[in-house]
């Protein structure tokens, strides 16, 4: 196990807080992902929010700031330093989060930390309702489980664990034909798992012919039902506005067929698709 401070090699952890952000200000349909994709620095108008004027961060403070990519892994995307303190009067009106990026404070990002910013991937399971966590009671918790090549703000793929993409989303890629995610699927056996994010109901398959992952998406970017009875019962339409698709599990190219199959079955029964999804077999 590579645990987070094996990476940031911090001797003195007292000065450090790690900030979680979940979702963007009050709306929790934002995407941080999304909103980070669009402007690499847009995190920082979470970490460097209080929420209330009575409690916060002090000059000299360090913040470890983290997003979250999907279930309990973590984006790292910066390491600030809090510079300044700013009088906040009671009486002065709470800004969006949109409107307050030095509100409370002035911050500039560690310099030491700046090659990891965007690129490491950490598990953690934040078993507390607090997102200001001190870091040494929980850093040797924090495993790396994947450094990217390139900041994901400035790739396409997120990597095979991160993948939740929306029909139109996929549609852009699969038309555009994106060379990182075509390379990354058409070379990858595995399952995949369609939501319908309307009626949360859902649909477990598995692809493993000509093209594999990326094959199988092109008939569902082409048709929509991908020749499943279920989807060809809902129209096109919507289909483009609430299908969801995302990679539960991949295998080696080399895999067998049959290891596939035993994998899709095993999934259909731990989500219950059959019962409660468009799975009919």
């Amino acid at each position: 196990m590579i645990k987070l401070n094996d990476i940031l090699s911090i001797e003195d952890l007292s000065d450090f807080r790690i900030r979680f952000v979940l979702s963007w200000g009050q709306d929790t349909e934002q995407n941080p992902l999304e909103r980070y994709r669009n402007n690499p620095d847009d995190p920082i108008r979470h970490y460097l929010w209080r929420g209330n004027k009575s409690t916060g961060f002090k000059v000299g403070t360090k913040v470890i700031g983290l997003i979250r990519l999907s279930g309990d892994n973590w984006l790292l995307t910066h390491v600030l330093e809090i510079t300044q303190v700013k009088e906040v009067s009671e009486s002065m009106a709470l800004p969006s989060i949109d409107d307050q990026l030095h509100y409370w404070y002035d911050a500039r990002p560690l310099e030491a930390f700046e090659k990891y910013f965007g690129r490491v991937i950490v598990n953690f399971h934040n078993t507390s309702q607090n997102l200001i966590r001190l870091p040494e009671t929980i850093i040797d918790q924090m495993e790396v489980v994947e450094i990217l090549s390139n900041r994901f703000s400035e790739r396409d793929f997120p990597g095979y664990a991160n993948v939740t993409v929306s029909w139109s989303q996929l549609h852009q890629i699969i038309s555009r034909n994106n060379r990182e995610w075509r390379t990354a699927l058409q070379n990858q056996k595995g399952i995949y798992l369609i939501t319908d994010t309307k009626s949360g109901k859902q649909y477990v398959g598995s692809a493993y012919g000509a093209n594999m992952i990326w094959g199988r998406w092109q008939d569902y970017v082409l048709t929509g039902h991908g020749g499943n009875e279920e989807f060809k019962k809902l129209s096109f339409e919507y289909i483009k506005q609430y299908f969801q698709y995302s990679i539960l599990e991949i295998a080696d190219g080399k895999s067998s067929d049959k290891y596939i199959f035993e994998r899709e079955n095993w999934w259909k029964q731990a989500l219950l698709s059959r019962k409660f999804g468009y799975n009919l077999n």
